[in-house]
């Protein structure tokens, strides 16, 4: 919707987009995403897009994304990891139960084991990998 929006109508201010998405889109967890965003809220956006899509891919990539252009911070209440990290973590071991990608969870999990900041969870999953 919003790559539509901007190739067909790239002048349109943010605070019209809304108008423009599903009345009946409330349950949808995508529409709620793209809401949030549209609020600056990635927060809620990532946890619409963890209800719809579960803990894989797309959550883990836009949160490392969002890390990396300093819009969110890492911080994650009660937790030894930090949020970056937990997605990071959960999409590889997603990727670790299937046989044939356990090289591909290994290079996910890895990337967690930085020297500055090391994931004592991170490395138990790799021995189980």
């Amino acid at each position: 919707l919003i790559a539509r929006l901007l190739l067909q109508q790239p002048t349109r201010p943010r605070w019209e987009v809304a108008a423009l998405l599903p009345a009946d889109g409330s349950n949808d967890p995508s529409v709620r995403a793209i809401l949030a965003l549209l609020r600056d809220d990635p927060f809620c956006a990532v946890e619409c897009l963890r209800e719809g899509y579960g803990d894989g891919w797309l959550v883990a990539h836009l949160w490392d994304l969002l890390w990396r252009a300093g819009v969110v911070n890492l911080n994650m209440p009660n937790r030894c990891l930090d949020s970056r990290q937990f997605f990071m973590l959960q999409y590889s071991k997603a990727l670790g139960q299937c046989s044939s990608l356990w090289q591909l969870s290994f290079e996910y999990a890895s990337d967690l084991l930085d020297p500055r900041q090391p994931c004592e969870e991170a490395r138990e999953w790799i021995v189980q990998l």
